[in-house]
């Protein structure tokens, strides 16, 4: 806000001109006075005197010049963004020692101030001096800290005023609706009204304009950059001097709670020396006391701005939603690729890729040391605090950071790390490292060494374990541990090499399965479009084969009913034999051929030329069948015997 500054109408070095003048008029106005009384006329200002018209003039003219002067000395305007002070030079006591302000008349600043516009003191400047200051300007979402210079002196053990009457924060305590009249210097130091302390004060000015006596109060209002601006009898000036604590309004955000920690007894608080408890909950112990009193406040405060002096008050903003804590990075990632060289071969190439610290993981991975090897664990984990735990919480360790980082972070990793490296309620394993199953084919589970494969095969059962162990210790801390997750574990690659290419193997060997079974399909496929093609000769085919197995079924029924023929005629000729002679028998054989064959060939007896020559039989019997196909069996190319004549 701009201040403006309007300088009195007569300077304060004038005042002794300003005397001077009075006393000149005065002193002219009586020697007119008695010159006009005077019956002396023999000089001309002596004549001028008893004129009427001229005396007038001249009374009128002393008069304001007197006037005047008067009202130089006792008339002052002060401007809206103004405060005037006034400073009694002479005309009272002497103030006494360790006073600063005059409250019944002394010289010395004096205990009241002017508001804005015209105001009309008696000789004012004459007897004192009036000096327009600025008003405070507190901005928005700030506050004044105030110090008084004067004022009864504080408790041995206090170095700071406690809070005016009806404006401490603090719950229960005495409530005023007229905060206007509390830096009110004449009220401040009123025996029977304030009487407040000298020094540095607990309450604040609110955001506003405030019109203060400077003189008695310093106001300073400092930013978040740290930029500040001090109120006193010199005016308003700016600092940038580092080490000034901002004068903002503390903002407790949703789903917070505020602890308050109070560097002073407030006084109207009775159970302060009565009323402090200390209170337990697993491993934290603290005590707290009332609201008012010096200490930890057991009450806590909800969302809200409040404007606690940071000069007495800690505020200690708890979270009470549910908070997400990683602990990630801070290790090498490494991996074996495997490829399959074109002789079939395994290759294996090995790689690390570092894993940095997440800016925001409340920490680094956990190493945990499984069956010789490192394992790099990263965790996540949801954790609250509820509300009625907060002020002991903020007693016994503090933020939730160093609640964090001094309790949480270490028990976390010596349970990781004696699960982790220890035993492990998980499915039991048989000598090929199978799970053992039970008859109805469920996981047989139990104590056992943990591997490390169960970062990757057996995750949720060290989950369950991890989580079992946390929660019971992070009720000992006065948190609630609501969740426990295991991320993707960094298994050393070598214990995966074995099951990876166990793995390509059988990929691999199912690929040339599948391809097998693709060319067979593709062979099966290119037959039957051969089939297709050759439907017809195929047909054929297959009715020779159906006629010739026909026929062969045929031929041999015919082969058996012929032995059967052959068999019985066998046995016919042989009864004939004993009857006849074999002899007879033979010959009666050969004829029956003959008379089959010529049956078979009748052209046999077409082509048949009969001898001229008779043949006589002789005694075998055959001579005349001789006789008869000789000729017949003779080759057609010789020529026959001449007959005889």
């Amino acid at each position: 806000m701009r201040i403006f500054f309007i300088t009195p109408l007569i300077p304060e070095p004038a005042a002794m001109t300003v005397i001077l003048t009075i006393l000149a008029s005065l002193g002219f106005l009586v020697w007119f006075r008695k010159l006009q009384l005077s019956p002396d006329t023999s000089s001309r200002l002596a004549r001028l005197s008893k004129n009427p018209t001229a005396s007038a003039i001249i009374y009128s003219i002393g008069g304001l010049m007197f006037v005047s002067a008067v009202l130089s000395t006792s008339l002052f305007y002060v401007d809206k963004y103004e405060t005037g002070h006034v400073v009694k030079k002479f005309g009272g006591r002497n103030l006494g020692a360790g006073q600063i302000i005059a409250t019944n008349g002394e010289n010395g600043p004096q205990d009241y101030i002017y508001g804005p516009g015209w105001h009309l003191t008696w000789f004012i400047r004459i007897w004192g001096e009036v000096r327009v200051l600025p008003v405070v300007d507190i901005p928005p979402g700030h506050f004044g800290e105030v110090l008084a210079l004067d004022g009864r002196s504080l408790p041995e053990d206090a170095v700071i005023a406690p809070p005016l009457p009806g404006t401490s924060l603090a719950f229960g305590a005495p409530k005023t609706d007229d905060d206007a009249s509390i830096f009110d210097a004449t009220t401040f130091l009123d025996h029977d009204k304030i009487n407040g302390y000298k020094g540095l004060q607990s309450t604040v000015l609110k955001p506003g304009i405030h019109r203060l006596n400077l003189y008695l109060f310093n106001v300073r209002v400092t930013d978040r950059q740290g930029r500040t601006r001090i109120y006193d009898q010199y005016g308003m000036r700016a600092e940038n001097a580092p080490g000034h604590q901002p004068t903002v309004v503390t903002e407790i955000p949703t789903g917070h709670v505020g602890v308050v920690k109070s560097n002073l007894d407030e006084g109207w608080n009775h159970k302060c020396r009565t009323g402090a408890e200390e209170v337990q909950q697993g491993r934290l112990k603290a005590v707290l006391v009332p609201s008012g009193c010096k200490g930890v406040w057991k009450e806590i405060f909800e969302p809200g701005a409040y404007f606690f002096n940071p000069e007495i008050y800690e505020v200690t903003q708890i979270p009470t939603r549910a908070q997400r804590w990683s602990y990630h990075g801070g290790y090498e990632d490494c991996r074996i690729d495997l490829t399959i060289g074109d002789d079939g071969k395994f290759e294996q190439n090995r790689s690390c890729v570092p894993i940095p610290v997440d800016q925001s993981a409340a920490d680094e991975a956990i190493f945990v040391r499984v069956e010789g090897w490192e394992i790099p664990v990263e965790l996540r984990i949801l954790v609250q605090i509820n509300p009625e735990d907060a002020a002991l919480v903020a007693a016994s360790v503090g933020s939730l950071k160093e609640v964090e980082d001094r309790i949480v972070t270490p028990t976390i990793r010596s349970i990781v790390r004696n699960i982790g490296g220890g035993t492990l309620n998980a499915p039991l394993m048989d000598a090929q490292g199978h799970i053992r199953l039970d008859e109805n084919g469920q996981p047989v589970t139990g104590i056992r060494p943990t591997r490390a494969l169960d970062f990757q095969d057996s995750r949720p059962y060290l989950e369950t374990a991890f989580e079992t162990a946390i929660k019971e210790e992070g009720n000992k801390a006065g948190i609630t541990i609501l969740e426990v997750k295991i991320d993707d574990p960094a298994i050393p690659p070598e214990l995966l090499v074995s099951r990876r290419r166990e793995q390509l193997a059988q990929q691999l060997a199912k690929a040339f399965r599948e391809e097998k079974l693709a060319q067979d399909e593709r062979v099966n496929s290119q037959k039957s479009r051969a089939t297709a093609d050759q439907q017809k000769d195929l047909v054929t085919a297959e009715i020779g084969v159906k006629v010739a197995e026909q026929f062969k079924v045929r031929r041999e029924y015919e082969g058996e009913a012929e032995k059967t023929y052959l068999t019985q005629v066998a046995e016919g000729q042989k009864a004939q034999a004993q009857v006849l002679g074999e002899e007879v028998v033979a010959r009666l054989r050969a004829i029956e051929l003959i008379l089959d064959a010529l049956k078979s060939n009748p052209q046999i007896l077409t082509d048949l030329k009969l001898p001229a020559t008779v043949v006589m039989g002789g005694g075998d019997g055959l001579s005349a069948a001789a006789a008869v196909f000789g000729n017949t069996f003779r080759p057609q190319n010789q020529t026959p015997a001449a007959p005889n004549r």
